[in-house]
């Protein structure tokens, strides 16, 4: 037997100005439906900017930063990773 866990993604709207914070996201998938956003994560030299259309994987756990890049308006798709499913 398998044990299935039902995961549900989460529409996040960010306004210019405003931090969208992301505490322990490693293996979440952020992709942008609309708009453009930087990325800043906890422990890393990199920052990432995406645009509509592009995605990444938080790589680290942490604190996570998401802001708008040069738009008013940017609306983002989080998709929490699936678990290990071991069989019984």
């Amino acid at each position: 037997e398998r044990k299935k866990t039902m995961v549900a993604s989460k529409n996040l709207g960010i306004t210019k100005n405003k931090l969208t914070r992301i505490e322990n996201g490693r293996g979440v998938r952020l992709s942008v439906e609309a708009g453009a956003v930087w990325i800043t994560q906890e422990r890393s030299q990199d920052d990432i900017c995406l645009s509509a259309g592009e995605s990444c994987c938080i790589e680290r756990d942490g604190m996570t930063l998401v802001s708008t890049l040069k738009v008013p308006f940017a609306l983002v798709t989080l998709e929490p990773s699936m678990p290990t499913v071991a069989a019984l």
